[in-house]
């Protein structure tokens, strides 16, 4: 994402060092951050590239990027304790090397500082915002936890309510204030907001696409979704095309697999012979296209490319 964000690659640094400079006032927090973490600031960069193209980047521009940034790791850390996520992105995750117990403590530390910036910029309007993303990203974990004790099929519907909770509302709220910091108008910020849904849902979707990367079962990291028994839109679209007796079968198998090569191997190949990913695939398209057609209506400068740019870098996955 390095050439994507080169437009504004001077804030970035600056909101980098700015969540650095917070999470360094604990020692375990600051270890944990030494080392260089390839996904991070995502959000921040979507605060700061609609601010741009939306008229100028600005101060509060700055803070919202850092409050969305501590926001989401704080809720990344709560997340590897209710799934018991041993690593992430490579890295070994907070709860694996300290336990639960210090890996909740250290997701409040942080959300507590992120409240703590949102009351030094005393607006009610970001305040209102932040407290809106953070009951939805509960209420999202809560009802993929329902289902997945249940141990139910789920219909595509439930499962866009799970996602636009838990992942596509912050992104779509990082399009909204960046917005906001850049002082449009009330229309604009709906506008924003609803079109951010559906990069937001276009985005989870490609995650979860790539969790049935057939040439990626090799990798003991991957395929988490698979191994946390998580129904997600590859598994769903590919249950439509079985009969109510396979379906059946297929279910009691995935959620009782323990997690070996060749019964994640099973898995994936029923849900690509079931045209589970091509099907995934069409749906986060047709997210992703309201999203392309939406910034037509700005000026063609390096904002616009670079989000148009980042867009495509998300979506780009292809059934195997």
């Amino acid at each position: 994402m390095e050439e994507i964000f080169a437009p504004i690659k001077e804030e970035m640094l600056i909101v980098e060092q700015q969540y650095h400079n917070i999470v360094s006032q604990n020692k375990i927090m600051a270890a944990y951050c030494q080392e260089k973490n390839e996904a991070k600031m995502f959000r921040p960069a979507i605060v700061l590239l609609t601010a741009g193209l939306c008229g100028k980047i600005t101060s509060k521009t700055q803070s919202i990027s850092l409050i969305v940034e501590m926001l989401h790791n704080s809720s990344l850390i709560h997340d590897d304790v209710i799934d018991n996520g041993q690593k992430r992105r490579n890295k070994k995750t907070i709860n694996a090397l300290y336990g639960n117990q210090l890996a909740v403590l250290i997701g409040d530390y942080i959300l507590s500082k992120t409240m703590k910036q949102i009351a030094n910029l005393d607006d009610s309007y970001i305040l209102q915002e932040i407290s809106h993303v953070s009951e939805a990203m509960i209420s999202g974990e809560l009802l993929q936890l329902e289902h997945k004790n249940q141990k139910e099929q789920i219909s595509i519907h439930q499962y866009l309510d799970v996602i636009t909770n838990k992942t596509a509302i912050l992104l779509a709220s990082c399009f909204k204030l960046g917005a906001y910091s850049a002082e449009v108008s009330a229309q604009q910020l709906q506008e924003w907001y609803q079109m951010g849904l559906s990069f937001g849902i276009a985005f989870q979707i490609a995650d979860d696409i790539s969790d049935y990367d057939i040439n990626n079962i090799a990798n003991k990291d991957a395929n988490k979704d698979i191994l946390e028994h998580k129904i997600t839109l590859p598994l769903i679209t590919a249950l439509q095309n079985m009969t109510t007796h396979q379906q059946k079968e297929f279910l009691m198998f995935y959620f009782q697999h323990n997690g070996t090569r060749d019964e994640i191997e099973k898995i994936v190949h029923q849900v690509i012979d079931n045209k589970g990913i091509d099907n995934a695939i069409h749906i986060m398209n047709a997210k992703a296209q309201v999203f392309s057609n939406f910034l037509k209506n700005f000026p063609n400068n390096n904002y616009r490319h670079a989000l148009s740019e980042m867009l495509k870098k998300i979506v780009n996955v292809k059934a195997k």
